[in-house]
């Protein structure tokens, strides 16, 4: 079980989640954070996997740019055990704008650095289940490899081995506060993050902020999901765990990050 103390180092803080154990399970934990922040109300919640329940569940990607569903409808229609919100879309067409590949499918394309410098990470699933984060790649490099079996390009990338990585100048996206999602990891856990923002009590982050938060946590890792509206944190028997800051309250989506059960491998003539 991870540490329940965690350490900001910009703000010199330390604070202690509220635990809420998930359905018994030690090996995911949910945490709650409903207090003050960088000097302003803030309202975090959290879920921390531990990498050895990946031995029976897997963290897969999941797309629907014909069908947009919310972060629960994907999650719910996959038997999930938890899901968070994915990356960037077209919010009137709901078509990718990064790069994205499931089984060998590929999905959307990355635009020009020069169009759009934020997308410069990727969250990359093994043949086991398994996730990483790590500098995004070009489209092709993901297109030849086999060491994947899904890929979801996002960003910016806020920590690498425990250390801050610049930020891209985007003042209105990067410095000012929105509810955002990430996703971090150490090592021993994955860490999957819904800051609320845009609402009472929930003043949102900058990514700098953000990128403190995820250190603070613990992750060494981390990278910055589609935010704002999008923003949605799930679990079994729970729902949805935060508040997405749109009035109609869950937005759909074009994709998402879900955990799953594996299933058994199949093999002819059994």
């Amino acid at each position: 079980m991870p540490y329940l103390k965690y350490k900001l180092l910009p703000l010199f803080v330390v604070f202690v989640f509220d635990l809420l154990r998930a359905q018994g399970s030690d090996q995911i934990q949910m945490y709650r954070f409903n207090d003050s922040l960088y000097g302003s109300p803030q309202q975090i919640t959290a879920l921390i996997i531990d990498t050895d329940l990946l031995r029976d569940y897997e963290f897969q990607v999941v797309f629907d740019t014909l069908q947009p569903r919310t972060t629960s409808q994907f999650a719910k229609s996959a038997g999930a055990l938890a899901a968070i919100n994915g990356s960037f879309f077209n919010t009137k067409t709901f078509q990718l704008v990064t790069y994205a590949e499931r089984n060998d499918e590929f999905f959307g394309r990355s635009l020009p650095p020069r169009e759009n410098d934020l997308i410069n990470a990727s969250v990359v699933i093994g043949k086991e289940g398994e996730v990483w984060l790590e500098e995004k790649q070009p489209d092709s490099y993901y297109r030849q490899s086999a060491k994947e079996k899904a890929v979801l390009a996002s960003g910016p990338r806020l920590l690498q081995e425990g250390k801050f990585i610049g930020l891209p100048k985007r003042p209105a996206f990067v410095d000012k506060r929105h509810p955002r999602s990430a996703i971090g990891s150490d090592g021993q856990f994955v860490y999957l993050v819904a800051v609320d923002g845009r609402q009472p009590g929930a003043a949102g982050m900058s990514l700098k902020e953000l990128q403190g938060f995820m250190i603070g946590l613990g992750c060494k890792d981390a990278l910055n999901l589609d935010g704002g509206g999008s923003t949605t944190l799930w679990m079994q028997h729970r729902g949805v765990l935060n508040k997405p800051s749109d009035s109609e309250g869950e937005r759909p989506v074009a994709n998402a990050l879900i955990l799953v059960e594996k299933q058994p491998l199949k093999v002819k003539g059994l």
